[in-house]
């Protein structure tokens, strides 16, 4: 009789609390992830920003291909020029963002994405008031493309989309 009660204890047990994995992975999914930009800087995220101001019209280019536009909330006005961007039509009715914090802050974005060089104050101004800024270092080569693909995926939280476009891309390139 009292090794029926601790079998069902047992059981009543694991029923309670589930099976350890499952338990680890949950935690794993409720943590988040944390990006690396190009200050140095930890950008921690508890999930996927939903509100994106793109101040980066290479990495907004790319963003329209791993996300839903309604993510993307302003973009730089050089990513809504026809004759410069891949993605003029995909972005018609989003908002064009200047460099300028008050501007940003009207937007009320879950992340801003810069370009490094000139945008290091602005990004200090936006972490000082709270808004998760990552500045992203351009391509200074063409074979720099993929793995700037893949930061801006990692970034949006669409890393499997990422890998899978910057293997295209690096594909593409080693066959030209």
């Amino acid at each position: 009789m009292k090794k029926l009660f601790l079998v069902i204890m047992a059981l009543s047990l694991l029923l309670v609390t589930g099976c350890g994995k499952e338990s680890l992975s949950s935690q794993e999914q409720g943590s988040g992830y944390t990006v690396v930009d190009a200050r140095g800087k930890k950008i921690t995220f508890a999930s996927a920003p939903k509100r994106i101001v793109c101040l980066n019209y290479s990495a907004t280019d790319i963003l329209t291909d791993l996300i839903p536009t309604e993510r993307i909330i302003a973009t730089d006005m050089w990513a809504r020029e026809e004759d410069l961007s891949n993605c003029y039509e995909k972005l018609k009715g989003i908002p064009v963002c200047e460099n300028n914090p008050e501007q940003i802050m009207k937007f009320k974005p879950d992340l801003v994405i810069l370009t490094d060089g000139r945008a290091n104050e602005l990004a200090d101004t936006l972490d000082s008031v709270g808004i998760k800024t990552c500045v992203l270092r351009q391509p200074k080569t063409i074979q720099e493309i993929p793995d700037y693909i893949k930061i801006v995926g990692e970034v949006a939280d669409t890393k499997a989309a990422a890998d899978s476009l910057a293997e295209k891309v690096a594909a593409y390139l080693k066959a030209s």
